[in-house]
């Protein structure tokens, strides 16, 4: 396993992701932007929250985001090939990291000409003693974004504290006066959770505008922290639009909680749903790739 240089991923074109780490935790902004068929999507979820064993509040967690390929070879969008390739089975942090690894080369990099397109997952990685890292999971051998292989690596390193990191293709449209912001807020300690979320939300939106449309200006903020289990997450939209429901793509100790999330949104509160769907979303939880 190799060690990683922030500089390494800092021209990565993941539309936009920003990290945020301090002595509390990790927030983590990815924006919503996909393309699938050569047609962007400006709405789409591009990150999922791993939690590791030993059991939660103790083990590794980690907020991954995606950037390059929207579909796998199969169809399958990327954000499910993810949670389905780490569910199934409890696999410590390296452990994971390395089948994730292993099964990008197989699916993407032995089997079709995707590879080609290149694909990048990045994000931060919280210990259960507060270690703050940043992980990656690539083919692109050279910076800025060329010469993908049909190899992945797995890189991973930590990381200062606190520490403000912007990477993808729109790092470059974040305003100078943006990224001094981010940088000054990054020192303090927020009042609360939102704070920072609103933060990189605020900077995600006005990116958008200055990136000619190569950034969605919505996004979703998720932060894990030192002092509570779990994740929380929040979407933001622009202002005015109408409110959607908050969906957090997690894997709990292999377990994929996504699958009754998404069943129990999908009916009016206190409406029971089949028997049926409620097997189908339990057997899912926990049916890995073979």
């Amino acid at each position: 396993m190799q060690q990683l240089s922030p500089l390494d991923c800092e021209n990565a074109p993941v539309t936009l992701v920003m990290m945020i780490m301090r002595r509390e935790g990790i927030w983590l902004s990815t924006d919503r932007r996909v393309t699938r068929a050569g047609r962007p999507e400006p709405d789409a979820p591009k990150q999922l929250a791993i939690l590791c064993p030993p059991t939660p509040g103790q083990g590794p967690r980690i907020l991954l985001g995606f950037t390059g390929i929207a579909e796998m070879p199969d169809g399958t969008p990327t954000l499910q090939w993810i949670r389905e390739t780490v569910r199934g089975e409890s696999r410590p942090l390296v452990p994971l990291l390395e089948h994730l690894r292993d099964r990008l080369i197989r699916d993407v990099g032995k089997r079709s000409a995707l590879w080609k397109q290149g694909l990048a997952l990045v994000g931060g990685i919280l210990d259960g003693d507060g270690t703050r890292l940043i992980m990656q999971i690539s083919n692109i051998r050279q910076r800025p974004w060329s010469d993908p292989s049909r190899e992945f690596r797995l890189l991973i390193d930590k990381m200062p504290d606190p520490v403000f990191m912007a990477i993808g293709s729109g790092q470059p449209h974040i305003s100078r006066q943006d990224g001094k912001l981010a940088v000054a807020q990054t020192k303090i300690r927020p009042r609360k959770w939102e704070d920072h979320a609103s933060l990189l939300a605020a900077i995600n939106r006005r990116t958008s505008k200055r990136s000619n449309g190569g950034v969605s200006p919505w996004c979703d903020v998720t932060f894990i922290s030192v002092e509570r289990e779990g994740a929380v997450c929040q979407l933001f939209r622009e202002p005015g639009d109408p409110p959607v429901p908050v969906e957090l793509n997690l894997v709990l100790d292999g377990i994929d909680t996504t699958e009754i999330a998404r069943l129990i949104m999908s009916v009016p509160p206190g409406t029971p749903w089949s028997k049926d769907k409620e097997e189908q979303a339990t057997r899912r939880q926990v049916d890995g790739r073979a």
